[in-house]
C-alpha cells in the first residue's frame, strides 16, 4: 500500500513540477521555442493518471464493491477518453483553426514527422482505451447482472 501510495504521490508531483517549471529552460533551447501548445497538450494527457492509479490502490485494497470504485472507473474513462484520445483530433482542429485548415487539411499541410509522431503516441492509447471499456462495461454489467438476479 505505502508504494502505491508513493507512486500515485510522485505521479502528480512530476506532474506538477512540469507544469510550473520555470528555472530550467533547457527543453525550450532543444525545441528551438517551437510547439509549446503541442507539449502543453500532450502533459494534458496526465490528467487521467492519478484516477488509473486510484483504480489499481482500490483493487489492491479489495474495495472493487465500492461505490468509489465505480465512480473513480467513469472518472478513469471519462479523462481518458477527453485527455488522451480526443486531445489528438482537437491538436489537429487548433492547428486547423491557426492556419485557415479545416480538421481534414490539416494532416496534409504539416510534416510528415508530426503525422507519424501522432499515430505512435495514439496507438497504444486507443488499446488502453478499449481494454478500459472492456473492463468497464464487465463491472457495470456485473453490476446489473446482481440487481437482477
Amino acid at each position: 500500500m505505502p508504494q502505491v501510495l508513493l507512486s500515485v504521490i510522485d505521479q502528480v508531483s512530476q506532474q506538477l513540477a512540469c507544469c510550473f517549471r520555470k528555472k530550467n529552460k533547457s527543453h525550450l533551447k532543444l525545441r528551438g521555442e517551437l510547439g509549446d501548445f503541442f507539449v502543453g497538450c500532450i502533459f494534458t494527457a496526465e490528467l487521467s493518471t492519478p484516477f488509473v492509479s486510484l483504480g489499481r490502490v482500490l483493487i489492491q485494497l479489495k474495495q472493487q464493491h465500492t461505490l468509489l470504485y465505480k465512480v473513480n472507473g467513469i472518472l478513469t474513462v471519462t479523462t481518458f477518453l477527453f485527455c488522451r484520445i480526443l486531445l489528438f483530433p482537437f491538436m489537429y482542429w487548433s492547428y486547423g483553426q491557426q492556419k485557415g485548415l479545416s480538421l481534414l487539411q490539416v494532416p496534409f499541410n504539416i510534416p510528415l514527422h508530426c503525422n507519424v509522431s501522432n499515430a505512435i503516441l495514439i496507438s497504444p492509447q486507443l488499446y488502453w482505451f478499449s481494454l478500459l471499456c472492456k473492463k468497464a462495461a464487465r463491472l457495470f454489467d456485473t453490476a446489473k447482472a446482481k440487481k437482477e438476479g
